[in-house]
């Protein structure tokens, strides 16, 4: 039910940035090495997702358990990785500098994939 949740929250996020940014960046030439705001949006949101995976899973193999905190690092990477996919395909359907969007897709494409096989090895052997 959370997950779900923080799905929503990352398309309300994605829809937020390509409401108020996309709307006043202009589309760059695709030929030219800028990713334009759209570009560093979908970086900044995919790369929170994917370092919301890794730095619990690096802490909990050197330290005690992670903290129960108020902010749960897997909905974060939920939602960043939901919101740098959408941001980044938006870019993409603008027509900005591909081959440095295709690389700005990465980190959220990573944590997407990895929720992704999470969900399918739930269906597949429930716990």
């Amino acid at each position: 039910m959370l997950a779900g949740l923080a799905v929503l929250v990352g398309i309300a996020v994605a829809a937020v940035v390509v409401f108020f940014v996309g709307r006043r960046s202009v589309p760059g030439d695709p030929s030219s090495h800028h990713l334009g705001a759209l570009g560093w949006w979908a970086l900044g949101l995919g790369t929170t997702g994917l370092v919301a995976v890794v730095v619990p899973l690096v802490l909990s193999r050197i330290g005690p358990e992670w903290p129960n905190l108020a902010l749960n690092p897997a909905l974060l990477s939920i939602a960043g990785g939901v919101s740098g996919v959408i941001v980044g395909g938006y870019a993409l359907a603008r027509g900005g500098s591909r081959r440095l969007l295709w690389l700005v897709l990465i980190p959220g494409a990573v944590t997407v994939v990895i929720w992704l096989a999470f969900l399918v090895g739930e269906f597949v052997s429930p716990h």
